[in-house]
């Protein structure tokens, strides 16, 4: 058998990068982790009308008196989210994804986002991302109520959002 010519090798090899490269263009802003990269970017950056696109709920808008209770709960969680991932930009901290864990049903994922302060600092928090039909979105509705769960309302014992001594599993969108 004779060995294959060198065009051939670089040929394909450059097929292969091609591939790759595509790929990851792709999927880049595919995935639980690209949520929620996303919505620290835009929180970062002050574009808070992008968590739209991020979020299971919009940011801070003008009240709906035809949203039902529901709807209008979500968009606060949004807005507190955003809040607290403010000051930890405001703190300077860094943060990285080091664990993610699917929920039963499939259609959603428990991030453990972990945040190093610039005092060394280290604090682990729970993202929860849901899976829509076309893309996925940071939940946070439950990510703020994990978060309360652990520290209370800011209200004292009045959490807006429901009773802080009960955890619920992030809706899994269809």
């Amino acid at each position: 058998m004779k060995p294959p010519k060198p065009i051939y090798s670089y040929l394909s090899a450059a097929a292969l990068a091609l591939v790759t490269i595509v790929t990851f263009a792709v999927f880049q802003n595919y995935g639980p982790q690209s949520a929620i990269r996303r919505f620290m970017m835009d929180v970062a950056s002050r574009h808070f009308s992008d968590l739209a696109s991020v979020a299971e709920y919009s940011y801070a808008r003008e009240p709906n008196p035809m949203e039902n209770e529901k709807e209008q709960l979500g968009h606060m969680a949004t807005d507190m989210l955003a809040q607290e991932v403010a000051s930890y930009v405001a703190q300077d901290a860094s943060y990285e994804i080091v664990g993610l864990n699917r929920l039963p049903g499939g259609h959603a994922v428990q991030a453990t986002v972990e945040y190093q302060f610039p005092n060394g600092f280290r604090w682990n928090e729970f993202w929860y991302v849901v899976q829509t039909s076309s893309d996925w979105r940071v939940d946070c509705e439950a990510t703020s109520r994990e978060f309360r769960r652990y520290f209370g309302s800011p209200n004292g014992d009045v959490d807006p959002l429901g009773d802080p001594s009960t955890t619920r599993e992030p809706r899994a969108s269809n």
